[in-house]
């Protein structure tokens, strides 16, 4: 398991997601939440953050119902 979570055989998917999200404007804490969970649509967040969406507004627009995320 690498930094920010997820591993498949050599490919750290999380890792890359991560860095995705942080170059177009994410915060630690949220490229962190949605890199870690799978269920986040991550070019979907990146979509709506070139849109001029906040990247905290997407997060929130994208979570899965059963996530908590800070307001």
């Amino acid at each position: 398991m690498s930094r920010h979570g997820v591993t498949t055989g050599r490919h750290d998917y999380a890792s890359e997601r991560f860095e995705w999200l942080s170059d177009v404007g994410f915060d630690e804490a949220s490229a962190t939440i949605a890199a870690r969970d799978l269920r986040f649509d991550v070019h979907a967040l990146m979509t709506l953050v070139d849109q001029g969406c906040p990247p905290p507004v997407a997060v929130r627009i994208l979570a899965p119902l059963d996530v908590e995320v800070a307001q």
